[in-house]
């Protein structure tokens, strides 16, 4: 695997941010969340029950009171079931999935931005990825304009990263590094990425971009069109991870914005073509909260003709469907959306028996997802419980609590409302975890 740093571009990108964010101290806190794509549905993995519903106790953390957002209390219900299905994994025998499944969990409540429940989940991970987790909290902790809590658990990932094998090792020190960039600590980041693979350096250009400044945005797309142009799987994915946030910010100036599309658009037929669809919906959402609806609809209609015209494995169809039919949902076409995800769901059911059962829940928890995005809670339902179902068909402990931790946490995502009967279905999918693991 070839090995890199952050190319002399990158380092004058972090060099200047350096500038404009040492004078405060703190990045500005930006007013857009990034738009990189999440792990696609055939990447996803679950966690497990456990005696405990509550994560362990929380580290000394700095905070403010809020009050409960809408939905808050289903989150954290589900993400405690979560947290206590991957808990009751054996270590002995599956230490990693163990672990995996936890960070599922850390990792939703970063996303719902709470770091502080995401640190007394990582307290209870054992290895590297506790690190990683430990890394990702400094991450948010920066975006929050929180220096030091970011600068704490940078720290603690690095100290974490010693003594692990080189991928691990890379891994927990490219989040310190992302810390450290966003902080504007340019020496820093490129110290702790020196001798990192392409796959874990080239995120920290990701990273940057909240906080970059008009000004900088020029510089930093022709950081990315270089590694495009390089045509490497890794440094494409990774460019690609960054320009699409980058592209949301470009509301000032249409012809960079068009520009930078236009790049963007160009790179993708060199991808497998899953991810051309994936990044191919989030372009058409990128394109559409620009105002340019019409691009948006084209491009997005290219997305649907793919999928429709791709013969996919059997686990594989449905989350495709559902990622254009979600899209259509972005751009205001809820008719359109709702009427994909009615023929995926007819599709999946027509067909469900041709998945493999280690696979099977992941159809119907796209498609739960897809109603939820589409705000219909009855359909979704179904769908959650036909997914908790699906996850219940292998014979081992171990694949069922994986596929309940992943529902739970896709239902902890979307902001899933727990009825009576998913209540208790998910209760019976706990009791029944046990031997043969």
């Amino acid at each position: 695997m070839s090995r890199t740093t952050f190319s002399n571009r990158s380092i004058a990108t972090l060099a200047s941010m350096a500038c404009v964010l040492g004078a405060c101290g703190k990045p500005a806190t930006p007013t857009e969340s990034p738009d990189g794509p999440k792990p696609s549905s055939a990447a996803e993995s679950t966690p497990s029950p456990a005696a405990a519903a509550t994560p362990p106790s929380a580290p000394e953390a700095k905070a403010e009171a809020t009050s409960a957002a809408p939905g808050t209390t289903d989150r954290s219900w589900i993400l405690e079931q979560a947290m206590a299905v991957a808990s009751a994994i054996p270590t002995k025998i599956h230490d990693r999935e163990r672990a995996q499944c936890q960070e599922w969990v850390a990792l939703a409540y970063l996303d719902a931005g709470d770091p502080i429940a995401a640190a007394r989940c990582a307290e209870s991970i054992e290895g590297w990825r506790r690190g990683e987790c430990e890394g990702l909290i400094g991450v948010q902790y920066a975006l929050k304009g929180d220096r030091e809590l970011a600068l704490k658990y940078a720290r603690l990932a690095t100290e974490r990263a010693t003594g692990e094998q080189d991928w691990r090792r890379e891994r927990i020190l490219i989040e310190a590094a992302k810390t450290h960039a966003i902080l504007g600590n340019a020496a820093t980041a490129r110290d702790l990425s020196a001798g990192a693979s392409q796959a874990e350096a080239g995120k920290v250009d990701g990273a940057v971009i909240p906080v970059l400044t008009p000004e900088q945005f020029e510089a930093q797309a022709k950081v990315l069109d270089e590694v495009l142009k390089g045509g490497t799987f890794d440094g494409m994915r990774n460019a690609l991870d960054a320009y699409l946030p980058l592209l949301r910010r470009m509301t000032a100036n249409r012809e960079q914005a068009l520009a930078a599309a236009a790049t963007i658009d160009a790179a993708l037929p060199a991808m497998p073509m899953d991810l051309q669809i994936i990044y191919g919906t989030r372009l058409a959402s990128a394109l559409h909260a620009l105002g340019e609806t019409g691009r948006a609809k084209e491009r997005l209609d290219l997305a649907a003709k793919q999928v429709a015209e791709t013969v996919f494995l059997p686990e594989d169809l449905t989350p495709m469907q559902v990622e254009v039919a979600k899209a259509r949902a972005g751009l205001g076409d809820a008719e359109g959306a709702r009427a994909a995800l009615d023929a995926a769901l007819a599709s999946y059911e027509s067909r469900k028996k041709e998945i493999v059962d280690v696979f099977r829940a992941r159809s119907p928890r796209a498609l739960a997802e897809g109603y939820m995005a589409i705000g219909d809670q009855a359909k979704a339902e179904t769908c959650w419980l036909e997914a908790l179902a699906a996850g219940t068909i292998n014979p081992n402990s171990r694949p069922r609590a994986e596929d309940l931790s992943a529902t739970l946490v896709a239902m902890a995502r979307s902001g899933a409302t727990i009825t009576p009967a998913l209540r208790e279905r998910i209760a019976t999918c706990r009791k029944s975890l046990g031997e043969p693991w």
